[in-house]
């Protein structure tokens, strides 16, 4: 009886922490801005950025103020990255060197952005992303 009892304090103790550590975004939907678990996104919502959130996904900035994202967790680099959504590069360009782009699990660090999701979920075993 209480080993019952301390695994169900255990489970109510993980929905707890599970529910803390759900991502959310700002979305903007029908003309009007609302959070959203960021597991409802899907390709071509305009999420709007702020200081101090997590990348909720895949996004191609289309406008921002001041954005800079740490990708440290993506890239290694220790410094914050500033975005400019008029950067233009080439095909060849790699990914980490995309400053118009702001990658899942990233974290903003200072300024604010506007961004279209370009891809969500999880990656697939061949490390590739693809759309919900």
């Amino acid at each position: 009886m209480i080993g019952t009892y301390q695994e169900w304090r255990a489970e109510k103790s993980m929905h707890a922490l599970k529910k803390l550590l759900r991502i959310h975004a700002l979305v903007e939907r029908d003309g009007e801005v609302r959070e959203v678990d960021a597991q409802e996104l899907v390709p071509a919502d305009v999420v709007w950025l702020e200081s101090g959130n997590r990348v909720p996904a895949d996004m191609r900035l289309v406008g921002t103020q001041g954005l800079e994202i740490d990708e440290s967790l993506l890239t290694g680099e220790s410094l914050a990255v500033s975005k400019d959504p008029a950067w233009i590069g080439v095909e060849a360009t790699p990914v980490a060197d995309r400053n118009n782009m702001a990658f899942a699990g990233s974290i903003v660090t200072r300024g604010r952005g506007k961004g279209i999701v370009v891809a969500t979920g999880q990656p697939r075993t061949s490390g590739n992303w693809h759309s919900t």
